[in-house]
């Protein structure tokens, strides 16, 4: 007897599917990318490019047909989810599609790909009280040190975001 394992859908999918159709059509996101690091690329987009890309999928006016998933109160955050925040899921998108990294990759490849990530993730919309809840109970449970090298000291999946020095830093 075979054991089937099923595959969680994300219920947000559909969306992730039509943003991916748009970033595909629109002549947006040409930068092309060539012997660059994963982490190097996770430290430079996680933060901003990537938090855009989410907010703009995930409009307001999207957030208000979807209340929090924990108390049904309107919601106002977007979710990763514990131990699947944006760099885990960027770092998971790059090992799918661009492994060679002294091959040519696009950034519009690189981000279909992290918000394709999405798709078995648990991301979800929570109100802020709840969102807050979840990520302050949850900042250092693991032991598994992060990846990034400007961490310092290292954070951890299931930290709040990276706050290193680099990141920290308004010079380019």
């Amino acid at each position: 007897m075979t054991k089937m394992t099923t595959i969680y859908e994300n219920p947000h999918s559909v969306c992730i599917d039509k943003r991916c159709d748009k970033f595909i059509t629109k002549d947006k996101w040409r930068t092309k990318i060539i012997d660059t690091s994963h982490d190097v690329i996770i430290e430079d987009i996680s933060s901003h490019i990537c938090t855009d890309v989410i907010l703009g999928t995930f409009t307001k006016s999207y957030l208000k047909k979807h209340p929090c998933s924990d108390c049904k109160k309107p919601s106002k955050e977007r979710c990763h989810g514990i131990g699947e925040e944006r760099p885990i899921l960027l770092k998971r998108a790059l090992e799918r599609v661009y492994p060679d990294t002294t091959k040519v990759i696009t950034l519009r490849e690189i981000l279909i790909a992290f918000l394709k990530e999405h798709k078995t993730t648990k991301f979800t919309f929570k109100c802020s009280e709840c969102h807050k809840k979840e990520t302050s109970k949850n900042t250092v449970v693991s032991s598994t040190p992060c990846t990034l090298q400007s961490c310092d000291p290292p954070c951890t999946p299931v930290s709040p975001p990276c706050s290193s020095p680099a990141e920290l830093s308004d010079s380019p």
